[in-house]
């Protein structure tokens, strides 16, 4: 018993250096593109989180009256007289 073998056809060349510097200047484009989305995603997800930071170091009227992302008045910085 006895089994032939063809040869595989070549179906990929090797792509030629004009080919090759065009792909260098797309992929930049779609690689700066995907890092921005990245950025801005990940500030999307970032700024809740230290927003819910600064509110935790306010008061009820520092919540409504400093800014958003501003420290509150710590209640244990204020000086106080021991009678």
């Amino acid at each position: 018993m006895s089994a032939t073998t063809f040869p595989r056809p070549r179906t990929a060349l090797a792509p030629s250096p004009l080919k090759r510097r065009r792909a260098a200047r797309v992929g930049f484009a779609s690689t700066f593109t995907v890092n921005a989305l990245l950025i801005l995603g990940s500030a999307y997800m970032v700024l809740p989180v230290l927003w819910l930071f600064f509110a935790s170091t306010k008061s009820t009227a520092d919540l409504y009256g400093t800014a958003a992302y501003a420290f509150g008045h710590p209640a244990f910085l204020t000086t106080s007289s021991r009678s």
